[in-house]
């Protein structure tokens, strides 16, 4: 593990971890100010007009009638998959195809330190 490679990745990376943080963060605060116990059965009305499929695809089967119900039904529909994946795809990115293409990768290898090591660090990153 190089630990001055691992800060620098945190460093360059922690403003889309702050901004997917807080994009995380009002989605779920709109969520919470969406619940409305009264009309949970206009919800489930409405999605009767979509297909089953697509319903169950994503994660809409049941809006419950607590606030923790809701609030699970709606995150864990799609969007507890698509923000890792999100910054899944970007930081990866970032880790390698950015260093390669700036050159910078050529001095990160001109270091003491093993491609291994270096492999190794970026993947625990």
């Amino acid at each position: 593990m190089i630990w001055p490679l691992f800060k620098a990745n945190i460093k360059n990376n922690r403003f889309l971890w702050i901004l997917m943080t807080t994009i995380y963060c009002f989605y779920i605060f709109m969520i919470v100010s969406m619940f409305d116990p009264e009309n949970t059965q206009a919800l489930n009305e409405m999605l009767e007009l979509l297909p089953e499929e697509l319903i169950k695809a994503l994660g809409f089967d049941n809006f419950g009638s607590t606030l923790i119900e809701f609030i699970s039904g709606y995150i864990n529909g799609i969007l507890i998959f698509f923000f890792p994946l999100v910054i899944s795809i970007v930081v990866n990115h970032r880790l390698l195809a950015t260093l390669i293409d700036k050159g910078s990768l050529a001095y990160v290898l001109s270091t003491p330190n093993s491609r291994k090591k270096i492999a190794l660090t970026q993947a625990v990153f």
